[in-house]
């Protein structure tokens, strides 16, 4: 690729190209054009000697320039000096660069040709795109003249250990665990022997415990190894509140570095449990009626995600047996029988009062760092459901004027067409089998029929059907004509005048009562 663009504040190269197809471009900004740049600081100028050349007076200063140590992705630029020690100006010069792709030039502005006696910089970079050292020369042309600068970086004689990151910082509660890692890496281009990892002074025991878990020794680093290869796993046993420093010591066979230093922090904090939070829907709760039980507003104060939720019932109305479940049953009549048991990975929950009363009902939270809340022994509110089950009563009086033997009777909703004498509420029937909970309550006084059902079930299958009917056949009978009152919790809620015909031997319809969320007890003409 050949460019004509200025570098370096005073001085123009006509022509500057690179051996490295795709290799980086860099902006005016110093940064690679096909990336951000990350305002690397600029190193004071590498010392090296100083050579004439013979194309004018054009010198070069260093012809040698090593960046040293830099981590994968980081950035550091060292100036090479251009002077013209001659008489005359200098043409334009060219620039070429061949080798690691991970040298470039940084491009700045500037105006044609060096003066003679002045001088000018051009700005190198290097920015490792692996692990591993890299190797480039910078060809300065003037005329037909070529002047060759070395580019080196993590370049080195022998072995070498490069430890990342440099330090760490450990947290953990007081009481608790937590462990660290040190990725093991080269920055040259031979193995590296781990000999021996200890700390360099006996830790506060008092305050904090530290201890390296591994690797096993002596543990051999490759060139060109994937980054975690070798690590070095370090345990911090919290003791009490309070931060503690330590200086990891990793001895090695690096030539330079025989001992790497790698500052370590501990930190103790005072363990905060996660929060149960425990929600429950709807706000009014009657017996037979599922509960939504909720813990998604369950959180951890200190970051870590609430992973598991135990529910608990831990109070009760004598003569229950529902427990919290992931799904009700099928059969609508007995729900906790056939109920998948609840899945503590979800949030959410299922509870069915069976019968009337008080039920509490306690959260239990885990963390994904292990921390379990409620801790201690007092239970806050949040973590606790009460629910006051009330039982919905639906009370049906029917009244009438003349002397007549009146039936007055109900249904629940799996009364099917076919008459199921077990079913029936009325004289004949004072305990029918109804649903669990249900209780049919009759009460006969002259010229009036009661029928109460005490606890009414959620009615999705249909209504309870209310029927009236003569029960003396051998009377003579005529048409009688009674006023209905369905009471809903001692409230009316349907009032009609009815006709029982003259052949009211057979049950007749004469009301319909449901039984819904939001609306526990509704009455209707059938």
């Amino acid at each position: 690729m050949r460019l004509d663009l200025f570098v370096a504040a005073g001085l123009c190269f006509s022509c500057i190209e690179s051996a490295n197809p795709g290799g980086p471009l860099l902006d005016a900004a110093g940064g690679r054009a096909d990336q951000p740049d990350s305002a690397p600081q600029l190193d004071a100028t590498a010392d090296g000697p100083a050579r004439l050349t013979t194309c004018g007076g054009l010198s070069l200063s260093p012809t040698d320039l090593d960046f040293g140590s830099v981590a994968v992705g980081e950035v550091r630029r060292l100036a090479l000096v251009l002077s013209n020690l001659g008489g005359a100006a200098l043409p334009s010069l060219g620039l070429r660069i061949e080798g690691s792709s991970d040298f470039g030039v940084v491009i700045q502005g500037g105006a044609d040709g060096l003066a003679a006696g002045a001088n000018s910089q051009v700005l190198l970079q290097y920015r490792p795109s692996d692990v591993g050292s890299d190797q480039a020369t910078l060809s300065v042309t003037c005329d037909d003249r070529v002047e060759p600068v070395t580019l080196r970086g993590n370049f080195f004689d022998g072995p070498c250990l490069r430890v990342l990151p440099a330090s760490l910082d450990l947290v953990a509660a007081i009481g608790s665990t937590t462990e660290g890692t040190l990725s093991l890496a080269t920055c040259g281009d031979e193995a590296v022997e781990v000999r021996r990892i200890q700390f360099e002074d006996a830790d506060d025991a008092a305050l904090a415990v530290l201890e390296v878990l591994g690797p096993s020794l002596p543990a051999v680093v490759r060139p060109g190894a994937s980054p975690g290869a070798v690590e070095v796993q370090i345990a911090y046993g919290a003791r009490r509140q309070g931060s503690t420093q330590a200086v990891l010591l990793i001895e090695s066979n690096d030539a330079m570095t025989p001992v790497t230093r790698v500052a370590i922090g501990a930190s103790a904090i005072e363990d905060r449990c996660p929060l149960a939070i425990a929600r429950s829907e709807p706000a009014v709760v009657e017996v037979r009626g599922p509960v939504i039980l909720d813990g998604a507003d369950s959180r951890d104060p200190d970051g870590a995600d609430v992973v598991r939720f135990e529910w608990a019932v831990t109070a009760r109305p004598n003569g229950s047996t529902s427990e919290v479940v992931e799904a009700l049953g099928p059969n609508p009549i007995r729900p906790n029988d056939g109920a998948v048991a609840d899945n503590p990975q979800t949030s959410t929950a299922v509870f069915w009062p069976d019968v009337a009363g008080r039920f509490v009902i306690q959260l239990r939270v885990f963390s994904a760092d292990g921390g379990v809340g409620p801790c201690g022994d007092d239970v806050p509110a949040d973590a606790t459901l009460v629910l006051d089950a009330s039982l919905t009563t639906a009370r049906i009086a029917l009244t009438y004027m003349t002397d007549a033997d009146v039936r007055l009777e109900a249904v629940p909703p799996v009364y099917s067409s076919q008459p199921d004498e077990a079913l029936r509420c009325g004289p004949q029937n004072p305990d029918p089998s109804w649903p669990d909970g249900d209780a049919c309550l009759h009460v006969e006084v002259p010229h009036t029929q009661t029928v109460t059902i005490s606890g009414l079930s959620s009615t999705t299958d249909g209504p309870y059907e209310v029927r009236a009917s003569v029960a003396d056949p051998g009377a003579e009978i005529l048409p009688i004509e009674a006023t209905l009152v369905v009471f809903c919790n001692d409230v009316i809620a349907y009032r009609e005048t009815i006709t029982l015909p003259a052949d009211g031997l057979e049950p007749v319809a004469i009301a319909h009562i449901t039984s819904a969320d939001g609306v526990p007890c509704a009455a209707s003409a059938p």
